[in-house]
């Protein structure tokens, strides 16, 4: 039987990809899709330099600041990737999970909660996220995913990589949860990813599926 992609999941797919390829061609546009880190909470430790407001973390100043936080990269990151592996991976997982819970919400329904889910990931990266680094890629929006999928598939059995054992969709969105609080808590900087982002994504699209199942489109 062939599975049809949905509109929504098809058309994420295509602009991801084409983002991808216009930032390996154009690199010097990379940092247009960056998110930055904003202070605007006082989270981060600030030192003024020659050439302003730089972050310092851990006994180290960065090249960026809070300066270079943008509104609009609240959006851009989410669409915008570097490696092949990170591209490949995200778009594998966007695809799995997104196409039987886009089939089930709808194609509008389901773009405004992937979107949420992008956006709020993105403002917990850029407002509440420890670290100074700059994050990219879909995985907040992703997570989001994840969490609409355990909600209306909660039984069903994934495959994890590197586990490879079959887990309830419900487990693992827990699982998953439970361990990126404990990294933003513990170890935020490990392994390389945006743990914040991730837990913003779980939360974000719990959020939105909850009020969206509510809201009559």
């Amino acid at each position: 039987m062939q599975v049809r992609i949905p509109h929504a999941i098809f058309n994420i797919l295509i602009i991801n990809v084409i983002v991808f390829l216009v930032l390996n061609l154009f690199p010097e546009y990379q940092i247009h899709f960056l998110l930055f880190k904003s202070n605007l909470f006082g989270i981060h430790d600030v030192i003024q330099t020659s050439e302003g407001a730089k972050y310092f973390y851990k006994g180290m100043v960065y090249p960026f600041g809070p300066d270079d936080f943008k509104p609009y990269q609240l959006i851009t990151h989410f669409f915008a990737h570097i490696s092949f592996w990170h591209i490949l991976f995200n778009m594998v997982a966007l695809y799995s999970l997104g196409v039987p819970v886009e089939q089930v919400m709808g194609l509008k329904r389901f773009l405004i909660f992937y979107l949420f889910s992008g956006l709020f990931a993105g403002f917990c990266i850029a407002f509440l996220d420890p670290t100074p680094e700059p994050a990219l890629g879909a995985s907040g929006a992703i997570s989001g995913v994840l969490s609409a999928f355990a909600f209306l598939f909660p039984d069903a059995k994934l495959l994890v990589f590197p586990i490879l054992i079959p887990i309830s969709a419900r487990k693992i969105a827990i699982g998953f949860g439970l361990f990126s609080l404990t990294m933003v808590l513990f170890f935020p900087t490990a392994m390389g990813f945006s743990h914040m982002g991730h837990l913003g994504g779980l939360i974000g699209g719990v959020i939105a599926f909850l009020v969206l199942r509510k809201v009559r489109l």
